[in-house]
C-alpha cells in the first residue's frame, strides 16, 4: 500500500512541476475568475491522471476487485490459489 501512496504522491508532485513549468497558478490580472479558471484547469487534469492510475492499478489486480477488497471476502483459500 505504500508504494501505491508514493506512486500517487509522485505522480501529483509531477503534474504540478510541470503544470507550473507550463503555466502559473498566479495569472497575471490577479481575479478571482481568473485564479478559478487556472485551478480548474490544474485540478482537471490532476483528477484525470489520478483516475487512470486507479484504472489502471484496478485493472492491474490478479483477481478482480482486489484492489477494492470486495473479492477477498468472496474467494476462499483454494479458489484464490487457482486465480493466481
Amino acid at each position: 500500500m505504500k508504494r501505491i501512496k508514493a506512486t500517487f504522491l509522485a505522480i501529483l508532485l509531477l503534474l504540478t512541476a510541470l503544470w507550473l513549468a507550463a503555466d502559473t497558478l498566479a495569472p497575471a490580472p490577479f481575479t478571482y475568475f481568473s485564479f478559478r479558471t487556472v485551478f480548474m484547469q490544474y485540478s482537471e487534469v490532476l483528477g484525470i491522471e489520478l483516475n487512470e492510475r486507479r484504472h489502471a492499478a484496478g485493472a492491474a489486480s490478479k483477481t478482480a476487485g482486489t484492489a477494492s477488497g470486495w473479492a477477498e471476502q468472496d474467494v476462499s483459500p483454494t479458489q484464490a490459489r487457482r486465480l493466481g
